[in-house]
């Protein structure tokens, strides 16, 4: 009798079960947030500090989208740290994915790099990274999507629970 008493799982609360999250997507969210914080840090006084030399006055014209790209992906990861379900997750990655493809595809646009001062000119690989970029985003925004809008289809009991269970 007391083991079957004892493979009863918890009574969780509802605003328990929102709140608890797998340690290692949690560490990841937490990453995630430390990492694009210092990138946007950096990303807003590359001007300020004339550095790195191959970094155009043209960058101000992507900054604010660039900005946005990273504050929205920040957001969605202190998001993920209070609400961390599936259909969530994929409403979010589709919007932060869809952010940075448009991020991406202004920076192609206006290259706001010089590489004239270098011996072999990065230029083609450099557009062809960004190629790569928005053509990542654009799948990503669309499988998102995808997860998100078939997610009441493919939603289980596990769903509801919290990770780690």
């Amino acid at each position: 009798m007391a083991h079957a008493l004892s493979t009863v799982p918890p009574v969780v609360r509802p605003v328990e079960r929102v709140l608890r999250s797998h340690p290692g997507r949690t560490s990841g969210y937490v990453a995630a947030i430390v990492v694009n914080a210092g990138i946007l840090y950096v990303a807003r006084h590359l001007l300020e500090w004339s550095w790195p030399d191959f970094v155009t006055p043209a960058w101000a014209e992507v900054l604010d989208v660039v900005t946005v790209s990273l504050v929205a992906t920040i957001v969605a990861n202190l998001a993920f740290l209070v609400y961390d379900h599936r259909w969530f997750r994929s409403l979010a990655l589709a919007v932060t994915s869809g952010v940075g493809l448009l991020a991406t595809l202004r920076v192609y646009q206006v290259f706001p790099f010089d590489f004239s001062m270098v011996d072999i000119d990065p230029t083609p690989w450099v557009k062809l990274a960004l190629l790569i970029g928005i053509f990542g985003s654009g799948v990503a925004c669309f499988v998102h999507t995808v997860r998100f809008l078939t997610a009441p289809v493919h939603s289980t009991a596990e769903d509801d629970e919290p990770p780690g269970e």
